[in-house]
């Protein structure tokens, strides 16, 4: 008996463990905008490609780019005309089904981007960004505050890339 009683408790400190590390964001500047340049910048348009191994017509592109705008709209910046260019280049979304079916283990909702943000009149490179997410609703306390993420997988992730992005460029 006393072997199940370790068993489970070993079981449960593994999933404890598994769960800490099933929501992150990592946001890493390629090239950063200078401070004189990030208090004026007017991000108006935002297109998004997919890399060649995406599916082109996968929903997450115009989710991306909606979500994106959203979060730029709240910033309400004035000064410099830019325009934003977003290259997906990694991206995996669970579905809810298999979510509600298999939980944690249906893995991670993963969307990995390069967003490269230009002048608009002049097309100059102001800035290079690449955030990396990986998150698992249904895997830790935190994702599971976002009921939305198994409602809705493909406008909760990328609504938390598009929130870290824009976060990045305004810190």
């Amino acid at each position: 008996m006393n072997h199940v009683k370790i068993f489970i408790k070993i079981l449960i400190f593994l999933i404890v463990i598994l769960s800490l590390g099933a929501c992150a964001t990592t946001l890493r500047i390629e090239k950063v905008l200078d401070v004189e340049t990030k208090k004026k910048l007017q991000i108006s348009e935002v297109s998004v490609t997919a890399d060649r191994s995406i599916f082109t017509n996968n929903p997450v592109l115009n989710s991306l780019r909606n979500a994106v705008l959203s979060q730029l709209n709240d910033i309400k910046a004035q000064g410099i005309p830019a325009f934003m260019e977003i290259m997906v280049t990694k991206v995996r979304i669970v579905t809810r089904g298999k979510r509600i079916l298999i939980g944690a283990f249906g893995g991670s909702n993963v969307l990995d981007i390069t967003a490269t943000i230009k002048a608009k009149e002049t097309k100059k490179i102001l800035g290079v960004y690449e955030v990396k997410s990986k998150y698992n609703p249904s895997g830790s306390v935190e994702c599971l505050a976002y009921c939305s993420d198994l409602l809705d997988p493909v406008g909760a992730t990328t609504s938390r890339v598009a929130e870290e992005l824009v976060n990045g460029i305004y810190q």
